[in-house]
């Protein structure tokens, strides 16, 4: 029963009721001050009763504080009880506080307070942090620069890890020579040549920077055992740059340029016979018809853009069978009527034309998506 239950609505025997002046005797006066009093005392009993039971909490209202909204006691112990469910707790951690000099403790069992390793303040937990400083391989070679706090791995220092271990004395050593050529002849290169010993001149593997005419050449080539370029990685500061792949045949196969007239990058695919397949392997460019306009029949072929040439009045198409991929444009006559065939499928709705207008239309794999060209 909720405390609002107990007030006193009406009196049993009010003594608001009786005159200014007695008319009773003075028994009869005692009775209905005893009969007042008592009512008052049964009501606030009731009352106390009610606060100090069980559910009391849920009797008592009391006003918004934080984030715990307004409503009764037992409300908003039970909100508390909630959110301080939600924080993170540890069975381990019995207690957390700040120190006097600002550090902050744990306790695991109540008592004893332990600093942490941290102070939550990272200048004093972390303290003086050491300078970077250039590092260096044991050839000397820049391998970190600490002014511009990047990894400077040299190539010569990569290579040099790659081809130690499988070139050392004792594993193929004898079969393989590798040869440091400051200046050499080949047009003053400066080359890292790695060769058969058995074949003589033929190089495995060359890393070089040349002096070709006016340009300077850097480039990396792999080589097969007949001396025929295999891969070869090059940039002229005057000419192209890019990568080339060539067969056994000294044919090149792939090749990925830069070229230095109309300042173009270029990607090429090529058969044994050095003619260009790279549009038969990328995907070939769409085929282009430009039909008559008036009335027209049309069977759609793949890969195709339909241009009208002139106004059409009357469109039936005919589908390829299998996937296909085509593009139409045209504008309508003075009246137009366009038939798709059976099964047609509509993105968006089955398109309607009106007469004069130009019209775009998409048609993949019997899907039609049709629209309205406003602006050219």
């Amino acid at each position: 029963m909720a405390i609002t239950d107990k007030k006193i609505g009406s009196w049993t025997n009010p003594v608001v009721n009786e005159a200014d002046q007695p008319q009773r005797t003075a028994a009869e006066m005692k009775a209905i001050f005893d009969a007042n009093s008592n009512q008052i005392k049964a009501a606030f009993n009731a009352v106390i009763d009610e606060l100090v039971g069980t559910g009391g909490a849920g009797n008592v209202g009391n006003g918004a504080f934080g984030e715990i909204p307004a409503g009764t006691v037992a409300a908003q112990l039970a909100a508390l009880l909630n959110m301080l469910g939600s924080y993170p707790s540890s069975s381990d951690i019995k207690g957390i506080r700040l120190s006097a000099d600002n550090k902050i403790e744990v306790t695991l069992d109540g008592t004893t307070w332990k600093p942490t390793a941290q102070t939550g303040d990272p200048v004093t937990d972390l303290g003086a942090l050491p300078v970077a400083a250039d590092i260096q391989d044991a050839d000397g070679f820049l391998m970190y620069d600490a002014s511009e706090m990047k990894n400077k791995r040299t190539l010569w220092s990569k290579i040099k890890e790659a081809i130690g271990a499988v070139f050392a004395a004792g594993t193929v050593g004898d079969k393989y020579t590798i040869s440091l050529e400051p200046g050499t002849a080949d047009n003053t290169a400066s080359i890292i040549r790695i060769k058969e010993n058995a074949t003589g001149n033929t190089r495995v593997l060359i890393a070089a920077n040349t002096a070709d005419g006016n340009n300077e050449v850097s480039q990396i080539v792999l080589r097969d055992g007949t001396n025929v370029g295999k891969v070869n990685i090059q940039c002229n500061t005057a000419g192209a740059k890019g990568i080339r792949i060539t067969d056994g045949n000294n044919v090149e196969r792939i090749k990925l340029h830069h070229t230095t007239t109309g300042d173009k990058c270029i990607f090429e695919i090529k058969d044994a016979s050095g003619n260009d397949i790279t549009r038969q392997v990328i995907g070939a460019a769409p085929a282009l018809s430009a039909p008559a306009g008036g009335t027209a029949s049309l069977t759609l072929a793949d890969n195709t853009e339909y241009r009208f040439t002139s106004a059409v009045t009357s469109l039936t198409l005919t589908f390829p069978s299998g996937n296909f991929d085509c593009w139409l444009k045209f504008t309508t006559g003075s009246s137009i009527t366009v038939t798709f065939p059976s099964g047609t499928k509509y993105a968006g709705g089955a398109p309607t034309f009106e007469a004069s207008k130009t019209y775009e239309m998409s048609i993949k794999d019997g899907v039609v998506i049709c629209a309205e060209v406003t602006t050219e």
